[in-house]
């Protein structure tokens, strides 16, 4: 597997892992199976598979990725604790993740000082290596963790040799003006350790701030199906895929023609189906109503999208309504219908 420092950015999908805390979607095994193999086939850098500590079944789902993985790394996520390690051996893994909490609001709530938890990690850490060539640390809800606590764990983990260090905005708080510059000071502190960006979308900036901490130094980012993910979800992997290749010109590995393919996979699982504006692959990403936008779209297929709907593997739909028609053209010039084409 590719585990050196990434050329192009590098991405984590977590559907397995964070995605299937979404009560909403609820996947069979043999559909997990075949949305990893299709994500694996397009090209996604990392596959997070599951928590080891969860049991046998959990174990069995990534043992089964890491045999059957062409390409993907495949890695696991468990806690900063010896019991939780343990649960990874022999599991076969790329890396493995060791997440533990950096903020003073979740180590109060776990009872334990943040120099207890820097004290411990050096054997965390070497217990970790008996079961991964990389290792990965997380520090959960590092948007509402001082600046310096985080510049400290940085420089801890360059040290320990540490592939890895994965920021997570567990609440979704960070602007993505702060992203960037929380990257930035870590890299001046870290220059060679790779830096991973974990946003969630509880004000509906995950992509947001993804982009702006790949911006801003950080090389990976966690994504999710179709956004997939406890409360308002993860960062989607649709939107910011193609936003690194239109935007900012850095496209990554992953193929975009996958997306809508991927989206139908997940989208079994799915107790409510994939909402009609889901960007890019929901049923109305590529669908115009308006008399105004399909004369548009007949001219210039860029006219009222970002893409072709073919860029990520769905199809164009221009549909009958009466915003278009005999209707539009009669009304073309009134201000209400101009203001709101």
């Amino acid at each position: 597997m590719r585990l050196g420092q990434p050329p192009t950015p590098w991405l984590v999908d977590t559907s397995l892992r964070d995605g299937l805390q979404a009560p909403c979607w609820q996947p069979s095994v043999a559909d997990q199976l075949a949305l990893a193999q299709a994500l694996d086939a397009a090209g996604i850098d990392e596959i997070e598979a599951g928590i080891p500590i969860r049991g046998a079944e959990s174990q069995r789902l990534i043992r089964a990725l890491t045999r059957r993985s062409r390409h993907a790394a495949i890695s696991a996520w468990c806690r900063a604790r010896a019991e939780d390690i343990a649960a990874a051996a022999d599991l076969g893994l790329d890396i493995l993740h060791c997440s533990l909490p950096s903020s003073q609001r979740w180590l109060d709530g776990c009872r334990r000082s943040w120099e207890d938890f820097l004290g411990s990690l050096p054997a965390l850490l070497d217990a970790a290596r008996a079961h991964a060539p990389r290792l990965s640390l997380g520090l959960i809800d590092a948007s509402r963790t001082p600046l310096a606590r985080l510049r400290e764990v940085a420089k801890l983990a360059a040290q320990a040799g540490v592939w890895r260090l994965r920021l997570a905005d567990t609440v979704g708080l960070w602007t993505p003006h702060q992203a960037a510059t929380v990257m930035r000071s870590l890299r001046q502190v870290a220059p060679d350790l790779m830096l991973g960006i974990h946003a969630h979308n509880d004000l509906g900036q995950a992509v947001a701030v993804s982009l702006a901490a790949l911006d801003g130094g950080a090389q990976s980012a966690d994504v999710t199906v179709l956004g997939l993910g406890e409360r308002a979800g993860n960062c989607a992997l649709e939107p910011l895929a193609l936003s690194l290749a239109l935007q900012y010109q850095r496209p990554a590995r992953f193929d975009v023609a996958a997306c809508h393919d991927l989206a139908a996979i997940a989208g079994r699982g799915l107790v409510h189906g994939i909402p009609a504006q889901q960007p890019l692959v929901g049923s109305q990403a590529f669908a115009h109503a308006s008399g105004i936008h399909i004369a548009q779209q007949l001219r210039d297929p860029l006219a009222c999208q970002p893409c072709a709907a073919e860029t990520v593997g769905a199809q164009q739909h221009l549909l009958s309504s009466p915003l278009n028609g005999h209707h539009a053209r009669s009304h073309f010039n009134q201000p209400t219908l101009a203001a709101t084409a």
